[in-house]
């Protein structure tokens, strides 16, 4: 029942995330038709354009984020382009039902920040259970200076929810395998800089469990086996590779 009440108080968090989203962006960038806020920065207008190159190539190539149509650049990979191939290649499946021109970034930063106030709602439960002191927490978390800077420019590095979902799990009190595999992948099709910083994290948890012998030597090998394996598929399919001399 603790646990039930828990998650029932998340539509605290969710509201804050939705009204600091309003409060700091206006909340017109999520409509899919407005890009003209997109072309205030070189690099959101040069994503903006890669993926509208994107949307029109074939599904089914090799790798999966080859963008050659876009011309020159980092060997014609969409996720030099634009990092976020988390939402570039789901919408590039929906390309033909979606309106010209689309774009999915207010979106995306919608959902950073109500992610990034429920995570660290979740990080504030380890210390307090008072539900105003969590709130007062997570709106400073949404409001940090380090995360509203991105919205100047780099949108995929708004995605630092990733990172306290890492912390989250370093602080939780058994090992979760699945679920660091999974945002670890989720950080490579955000952002490389995500990457590296969750798999430091990542690296970091299982030193801890080592020492604290919840994990054993062959285990944790066994990990890093099964999650580098799965994480080498998805950036090859990602483009990652695609850089050429």
């Amino acid at each position: 029942m603790n646990r039930l009440k828990k998650y029932s108080q998340l539509w605290i968090p969710i509201l804050l995330g939705i009204s600091a989203f309003i409060l700091v962006t206006g909340g017109r960038i999520i409509w899919p038709k407005n890009i003209d806020w997109l072309f205030l920065n070189v690099d959101t207008a040069n994503g903006l354009y890669a993926w509208q190159f994107f949307r029109h190539t074939p599904i089914f190539q090799n790798p999966l984020g080859a963008n050659y149509p876009y011309g020159m650049g980092m060997g014609g990979s969409i996720i030099y382009a634009e990092p976020l191939f988390l939402f570039a290649f789901p919408f590039k499946l929906l390309s033909s039902a979606l309106p010209t021109p689309f774009q999915y970034t207010g979106l995306w930063i919608l959902l950073c920040f109500v992610l990034q106030a429920i995570f660290s709602w979740k990080l504030l439960e380890k210390i307090t259970n008072d539900r105003w002191l969590k709130f007062l927490g997570s709106t400073f978390f949404v409001l940090a200076p380090g995360f509203l800077w991105r919205l100047h420019a780099s949108f995929p590095l708004c995605g630092q929810w990733l990172i306290l979902a890492a912390i989250l799990l370093n602080l939780s009190f058994r090992y979760h395998r699945y679920i660091w595999t999974i945002l670890i992948i989720i950080s490579s099709l955000v952002h490389p800089y995500l990457l590296f910083i969750l798999l430091a994290l990542w690296a970091a948890d299982l030193i801890k469990r080592k020492f604290l012998n919840e994990l054993t030597f062959q285990k944790i090998i066994k990990y890093i086996f099964f999650t580098s394996l799965i994480l080498l598929l998805v950036i090859w399919q990602a483009g990652y590779f695609m850089v050429h001399n």
